[in-house]
């Protein structure tokens, strides 16, 4: 129960997912590190390393398709899908295992393809051990000539610890109005969206 009442970051997230990949279809969606499937309504693909997860979610969608993987080893042809979004797998990585995925990411993707992730904030206090980022240091991970940035969206802003049951509606919908309001960056987690560059469209217009 406690565990429900502190996840503002999932609903968020849900809401934000929903708005962002309802003009894409979803045979063309990729959610890499689908957990058990919560955002699989949203994708038609879902990749995650653990066997167990895999098995939940394909119990919960069996019509759709998943993997057994690391998102490293991701088997699917190059350039083959519009959208990929990761919610959680990404938030204990090392910088350089992120960096990695981010590459393999761009090879799956179609021109113009989007890539959606999360990330811990730099300006918000976590664990010693999780790698945190503000949005420049980002985009640095990101070479100009392949990606652009699109934008950044900040989730669950004010802390959960220690706040009575009695107020967590008004407390949900106060951390709501947080994440239009305040810079993303000002949030405990930022999930930006990066655009694989069209090089079909750059020879065309030299």
């Amino acid at each position: 129960m406690q565990q429900e009442r502190n996840n503002i970051f999932g609903r968020q997230l849900q809401v934000l997912l929903e708005q962002l990949l309802r003009p894409f279809d979803p045979m063309k969606i990729l959610h890499a590190g689908c957990s058990d499937g919560k955002y699989m309504e949203l994708a038609h693909f879902g990749v995650d390393a653990d066997e167990d997860n895999i098995s939940m979610a394909a119990s919960r969608f069996p019509e759709k398709d998943f993997m057994v993987a690391d998102l490293l080893d991701v088997q699917f042809p190059d350039t083959s899908f519009d959208v990929i979004f990761c919610s959680f797998e990404l938030l204990s990585w090392e910088k350089e295992k992120t960096i990695s995925f981010f590459e393999k990411a761009y090879s799956l993707l179609r021109p113009n393809g989007q890539f959606l992730f999360v990330l811990p904030s730099a300006n918000r206090s976590h664990p010693k051990e999780i790698e945190k980022y503000d949005l420049k240091g980002v985009k640095g991970l990101f070479p100009e000539n392949k990606w652009d940035y699109k934008g950044v969206y900040g989730l669950q802003f004010l802390p959960r610890m220690n706040v009575p049951k009695f107020l967590d509606s008004f407390w949900n919908k106060l951390d709501d109005l947080c994440c239009q309001y305040f810079s993303p960056e000002s949030a405990n987690y930022i999930l930006v969206i990066m655009q694989k560059e069209d090089y079909a469209f750059y020879k065309r217009i030299k």
